[in-house]
């Protein structure tokens, strides 16, 4: 579950590029997750590269950066704290 910021918090430039990050495949990944997730970042320029940084309910941070041609990467922040993790 992904916690998304309310659409009065955001810009409308801020509003789309999340409606566009919400269809791609790590977003669709975090709603699948178990974990809560909160937006911690997101864009508020129109023009790429696009920022998001998530939190996950155990400290776990991710960050995805979306380029202009489309392409989203995603890298670990902070590593999940949870025991079964550290293995």
């Amino acid at each position: 579950m992904v916690r998304w910021p309310a659409p009065d918090r955001m810009s409308r430039i801020s509003a789309e590029i999340v409606e566009r990050f919400k269809k791609t495949a790590g977003a669709k990944e975090l709603e699948q997750d178990a974990r809560e997730w909160s937006l911690v970042t997101w864009p508020w320029m129109p023009e790429p590269p696009y920022g998001f940084t998530v939190r996950a309910s155990d400290g776990e941070e991710r960050q995805w950066t979306g380029d202009a041609t489309g392409l989203w990467t995603m890298k670990r922040i902070h590593p999940a704290t949870r025991p079964s993790d550290a293995a």
